[in-house]
Formats: structure tokens, C-alpha cells, sequence
């Protein structure tokens, strides 16, 4: 694959996800959310290497802590199938595209 080719591939995994957050937090800024960082390079098992994009900020948590209160497990359940779902809905169009890209 060519480099370019992987990188808006990249680009787009990206930008769905980053989507994704705005749709599930709609209360949340887009500017407040941490970005989405997406390994580059060699796999780890060649050359071990962390991913750190930007500084560690806590406003995004400060935001968050309503939206992370939950009144019982089972509301928690509940919410965690639905990140699930729409997460993996997410990936399922993203690789349904890039099947598309690859033919």
C-alpha cells in the first residue's frame, strides 16, 4: 500500500472517530475532546513506542463527570452497548470504504 494511500486512510479512521465523540457528547465541545491518536510506523513487536500526541489536560474529565455518573449497573450496561454499537458501526463503514478504495 502506498504510504499516501495509508495516511488518509488514516486521516479518515480519524476523523469518523473524532465524529463519533461529537455525536455521543453533543455537551462537549469538539475543541475539548483529546484527539484521536493512531499508531505510525513499525508494529511494536519491531520497535516499542508510545503514541503521545499532546499534554494530559483534565478539563475534558471536569466536562465529562456528569455524562460519566451512572445510577446503576445496568444503566451502565446499557450505555456501554450503545457506545459499542456505534463504535463498531463506525468501523464496519470505514472498512466497507476502504474495501471500496482497495477494488
Amino acid at each position: 500500500m502506498d504510504p499516501a494511500d495509508s495516511d488518509a486512510l488514516r486521516q479518515t479512521l480519524s476523523t469518523q472517530l473524532s465524529h463519533l465523540s461529537v455525536t455521543q457528547h453533543p455537551s462537549i465541545p469538539p475543541a475539548a475532546l483529546p484527539p484521536v491518536a493512531i499508531a505510525t510506523g513499525p508494529p511494536p513487536n519491531r520497535q516499542p513506542h508510545i503514541v503521545d500526541p499532546e499534554p494530559y489536560s483534565r478539563e475534558p474529565l471536569k466536562l465529562q463527570e456528569r455524562e460519566i455518573a451512572v445510577p446503576s449497573v445496568q444503566h451502565h450496561l446499557r450505555r456501554c452497548r450503545k457506545v459499542w454499537k456505534n463504535a463498531r458501526s463506525v468501523l464496519i463503514r470505514s472498512a466497507e470504504n476502504n474495501r471500496c478504495l482497495a477494488d
